[in-house]
């Protein structure tokens, strides 16, 4: 259902509306990563990335460096995945939303219980 929503964003969305452009690639690079598709997954997760950069909405930049980085953990990438989940804890931190940023601190713990 993820990947029909996405791709109808993707189909409807306005090339100049960022958050669209951010959220249908998430979306989908979730998808490809669970498929076990990582290349693409990877291209989409870091499209948004570079998308949200443009922006300074530091919650939309928070969740594409933390959707990154569950598709770089799902490749097996734990280090490279921790690495963009410290990107997203700090634009959660910066924009003082202390729910996302308990939740990646959570994400980054358990991570680095892996790596370590």
């Amino acid at each position: 259902e993820a990947e029909r929503w996405a791709s109808r964003a993707a189909e409807l969305g306005s090339s100049d509306d960022a958050s669209t452009q951010m959220l249908w690639r998430d979306a989908q690079a979730l998808v490809e990563a669970h498929r076990g598709q990582h290349a693409t997954a990877e291209r989409l997760a870091r499209e948004a990335v570079q998308i949200g950069e443009q922006t300074e909405a530091l919650n939309h930049q928070a969740e594409t460096f933390a959707d990154l980085g569950e598709v770089l953990a799902l490749a097996g990438r734990r280090e490279e995945a921790a690495e963009a989940l410290e990107e997203a804890l700090a634009r959660y931190e910066a924009k003082e939303n202390l729910v996302m940023a308990g939740r990646v601190r959570e994400r980054l713990a358990a991570l680095r219980t892996t790596v370590g």
